[in-house]
């Protein structure tokens, strides 16, 4: 987890106080104690909201859809390979060319097919033209619901295809 300094992070609070109170569904002021030793559900919520405005994100289920398709865009609606071109390739070269690590958030679709996962991840190497630790480099994977899918990911960004690895 990155460190911010308690004063930073106190500035965007107190900017912030109403967008808090509005997605979060409680008052901040109620828990300034909080900022030395006390609340810790209510720093983490408030440090994902932080990181949530400060970092570029992608949320699949939101931004492109919770039931995901096939793999490619001739085979029917919501292909890995739409989203990858329209949605998460554009993300990933401005947070490559910001110097910013994007968060994709798998969390809230009703799963992924491996044919989706794979159009996605193993050809970003070959779309952006760098090696696949640059990419990593720059790409946080949330998946809180199937943990399991972030190792699997990795492995598609390193290696590509797995029928490609021998």
């Amino acid at each position: 987890m990155k460190t911010i300094p308690k004063k930073e992070l106190q500035e965007w609070i107190q900017e912030q106080r109403g967008k808090v109170k509005a997605r979060e569904g409680f008052n901040v002021d109620d828990y300034d104690t909080g900022w030395y030793g006390g609340e810790e559900s209510v720093l983490t919520r408030l440090y994902d909201i932080f990181i949530a405005d400060t970092q570029p994100s992608l949320i699949v289920a939101k931004e492109f859809s919770k039931n995901v398709g096939c793999r490619f865009i001739s085979e029917g609606n919501y292909s890995g390979e739409l989203f990858r071109d329209t949605l998460l390739l554009p993300k990933l070269k401005q947070a490559i060319q910001d110097d910013k690590i994007l968060l994709i958030d798998l969390d809230g679709t009703f799963g992924y097919g491996c044919g989706w996962l794979r159009e996605v991840f193993c050809s970003l190497t070959d779309k952006l033209c760098i090696l696949p630790k640059h990419i990593l480099k720059h790409v946080k994977i949330k998946s809180n619901k199937e943990p399991g899918l972030i190792e699997t990911i990795t492995q598609y960004i390193l290696y590509g295809e797995p029928d490609e690895r021998n």
